[in-house]
């Protein structure tokens, strides 16, 4: 129904297919650079619960960013070769699959931070992962299952995340006002990705969603290396690596 009404009002994906490999290779470099500024601010400080859990955010970044590229691959051979190959495919499956594994450890570990009777909690997306591949590859379906994968692990992982971000954002508000800044910029790009990585599934005016979670993945990389660099300078030496 929904797509039939933005069909009527015109509002058709503007970008060629040509123009959606730019879209592909950009959308991978913009969660690759998420990773980066994640890992050169996190290696700064210790192994703290709450940076510790940063690592899982820029491991979701690094795959996920590959995994565009993957696609960017795909679109590539079929547009100049018009051929596929079924291990591309199968790749990118086990690749989004991890990535977003990881965004849901880094949502689960944010949310359980300071509760010793939830740490139990922060082994389900290895339990998750593990049914998920055993069932897929048992079953023959590994290079269909993108959509459980993205649904069932990306979405509940941004999700969680938007929640666990906002809880953190608001335990900042009486601390530091850079702090917040950063954390509220976070929770924001993850309120925004949540939305349109499962609520909306079609282009907007023309633009495709990819571009959109280019934006989000641009803005949670800088805000996450602004926050971090708060925490560096605001804990000192005592956060510090040695």
């Amino acid at each position: 129904m929904v797509n039939e009404v933005i069909s009527l009002l015109g509002m058709k994906n503007i970008f060629s297919d040509s123009a959606m490999l730019w879209v592909f290779f950009f959308y991978g470099l913009g969660f690759l650079i998420l990773a980066g500024l994640v890992f050169l601010k996190k290696r700064k400080l210790v192994d703290v619960d709450l940076t510790k859990s940063f690592y899982f955010l820029g491991l979701f970044g690094l795959i996920h960013g590959l995994t565009e590229w993957v696609d960017f691959s795909r679109l590539f051979i079929k547009l100049n070769y018009n051929l596929s190959f079924i291990w591309l495919d199968i790749s990118k499956v086990i690749l989004l699959t991890v990535s977003f594994l990881f965004l849901l450890q880094f949502g689960i570990n944010l949310l359980t931070l300071k509760k010793d009777n939830l740490k139990s909690v922060r082994y389900l997306p290895l339990v998750l992962g593990i049914l998920f591949f055993v069932y897929t590859l048992s079953s023959g379906i590994l290079g269909s299952s993108e959509l459980l994968a993205r649904y069932g692990f990306g979405f509940s992982g941004s999700l969680i995340s938007t929640v666990a971000l906002f809880i953190v954002f608001r335990k900042t508000l009486l601390i530091n006002s850079d702090l917040k800044l950063g954390a509220f910029l976070m929770f924001l790009s993850f309120f925004v990705y949540t939305i349109f990585g499962g609520f909306i599934t079609f282009t907007l005016y023309g633009v495709p969603l990819q571009f959109i979670r280019m934006l989000c993945a641009l803005l949670a990389g800088f805000a996450s290396f602004s926050f971090l660099g708060v925490l560096e300078k605001g804990l000192g030496k005592s956060v510090r690596r040695k």
